[in-house]
Parts: C-alpha cells; sequence; structure tokens
C-alpha cells in the first residue's frame, strides 16, 4: 500500500499558504539580498526574521494534515498552545478499527474542551478502537470533497488490511453532520 496525504485545502488555508511563502520569500530576501549583496547589516537579518514569524505562525495553525500510512492512519497534531489545540497526535492501526462514525463537538481529540466559544463544535472521524475508547480525528477543515475521499480512502485501506468494517456512503454520513 503506497502512502498517501491528506492537506487541508479550504480557501482560507490556501490565501494563509499564499501569505506565508511570500512571508518567507521576503524573510529570505531580507536576510540574504540586502544583507550580503548590498552590505545592510544587523537591521536586515532582524527584519528577515521577524518576516519569517508570520509564516510559522500559518503553518502552526493550519497544520491539519491525514496520513494514511501502511498498516495505519495518522496525523502529528496541530502545533498550537495546548489551549487551542483540537487535534492532538494520533495513531491508529487499521486492523484495531472495529467502528467509524462522524460526530461533532466542542471538544478537542482528548474530548477536553477548547478555549474559546464553548458552542462552536468541530467534525471529527470518530474511531472505535479494540481494547480503548474511541479515538477522535479531526476533519473539520477539509473541503466536502476531500472528507469524501479521506473516508472512501479510510475504506479501501480497512479492505486491503483485512477489516471488513461497515462504514457506509460518506455523502450520507456527511450529509447528516453537517
Amino acid at each position: 500500500m503506497k502512502v498517501k496525504i491528506f492537506f487541508q485545502l479550504h480557501i482560507v488555508s490556501i490565501i494563509c499558504y499564499v501569505l506565508a511563502v511570500i512571508s518567507i520569500f521576503s524573510g529570505f530576501y531580507l536576510i540574504i539580498y540586502c544583507n550580503i549583496i548590498c552590505n545592510g547589516g544587523i537591521v536586515y537579518i532582524i527584519g528577515g526574521v521577524l518576516a519569517l514569524i508570520p509564516a510559522l505562525i500559518i503553518f502552526c495553525s493550519h497544520s491539519n494534515i491525514v496520513l494514511f500510512g501502511k498498516n495505519h492512519i495518522t496525523t502529528p497534531g496541530q502545533f498550537l498552545p495546548k489551549r487551542l489545540r483540537t487535534q492532538y497526535k494520533l495513531k491508529i492501526a487499521y486492523n484495531e478499527i472495529i467502528s467509524v462514525n462522524i460526530v461533532m463537538t466542542s471538544k478537542n481529540s482528548k474530548r477536553r474542551q477548547v478555549s474559546g466559544d464553548p458552542h462552536m463544535a468541530w467534525m471529527f472521524l470518530e474511531f472505535g478502537v479494540k481494547n480503548k475508547n474511541y479515538e477522535l480525528l479531526t476533519i473539520n477543515w477539509f473541503t466536502k470533497k476531500q472528507k469524501i475521499k479521506i473516508i472512501n480512502e479510510l475504506k479501501k485501506r480497512l479492505v486491503e488490511s483485512g477489516n471488513y468494517i461497515n462504514i457506509g456512503n460518506p455523502n450520507e454520513l456527511l450529509s447528516v453532520k453537517q
């Protein structure tokens, strides 16, 4: 089985990624071009480092990734402060999954309240796992097309690993929860 990675691609994320790339180029421009070629000095180095900070913030806040490996589904989690984080690191073997559902909750993937509006809910894939409770994988920031692809990829990987649980139609799962 080939490794497959899903990145969030909704319009806000794409705009943020473009801004991050601009920030990176402007930072390197200030550090390299102005300092080395124009003999600029410490002011350009500080300016270049400060220009890189928005890129770091953007990549940390828009770091929702779902990775389908050979034998497991995983996510590195979000690189945000714990009080703002909705997804923590997760790794689940395909053969340990006994059920899959979609849930909406205002809590994070460890089922703890997230700082902010308690009425705001995020969409998660909920995995029933052997010898454990339920594990949550956030899919809130993915487009509907990507959510369908993620669910279909999960179904395919489960069958390939010999796990024949019934997940159902992704469109029906998503339409009920949105």
